[in-house]
This record gives C-alpha cells, structure tokens and sequence, in this order.
C-alpha cells in the first residue's frame, strides 16, 4: 500500500480536512503526555476498572501516537484490548485514502463485541 499522508495529498482533501480542526488544550496535552510532572495524576487511567471491550487503532506511519505506543496501551487492557495497525497510514488515518479501512476494522471489531449500532449490522 502506499504511504499516506494526508499533509501531502490533494490540496483540497487537506483543506477541507485541516479546516475544521482545532489546536488541542494546551492543559490537557501537558497533563496526557508530562502526566509523570503532574502531582494529582489527573490523566492516569486505572485500567483495571475498565470493563468494557477497548479498541486501540494506530496509523503505521504515525510519528504521533506511535504503533508501539499503542500496542503497550491495547496490552494494558489485557483481553479487553484489541490492536489494530493501519498499514502505510499516518496519525490521520480517519481521512482519506485509508478511511475506509479504519472504518472496517471499526465496524468489524464491533460487531464481534454486540455492540454495532442494529442499523449496521451485517
């Protein structure tokens, strides 16, 4: 497959893609990623007391969230995660070429959980 990078693909798909988007709470980021300076840990997640099925879906070519940054996360819900890779995708794998591949591990991953929506089950 080939690389996809949606800040080097047709102007317009990035255009519109960029245009509704939003810089992220300077706050929140500082909390997720320096989570270890933060004394009240308000980012940490107990992931024992998460009982519901977690998908964990990352871009082969994200620079972002790496794919081993997200395998350890899915490996931290211990059954309850599931891993998925999107071959050739960058951290905008909801755009473009590779959305309709996301989407069908989406739709895969929650129909062998029960929980897609009626309307969209096979």
């Amino acid at each position: 497959m080939e690389q996809v990078h949606l800040q080097h693909g047709p102007p317009a798909l990035a255009d519109a893609w960029y245009e509704d988007l939003c810089a992220e709470s300077g706050k929140v980021y500082r909390q997720m990623a320096l989570w270890f300076l933060d004394p009240r840990r308000r980012a940490r997640v107990d992931f024992a007391k998460i009982d519901a099925p977690v998908l964990v879906i990352a871009g082969e070519k994200d620079r972002c969230c790496t794919p081993a940054m997200n395998r350890a996360t899915a490996r931290r819900y211990g059954d309850r995660g599931t891993y998925v890779e999107i071959p050739g995708s960058d951290h905008m794998m909801t755009a473009g070429p590779v959305m309709p591949q996301t989407l069908g591990h989406i739709h895969r991953w929650a129909e062998e959980h029960g929980i897609a929506p009626a309307g969209c089950r096979s």
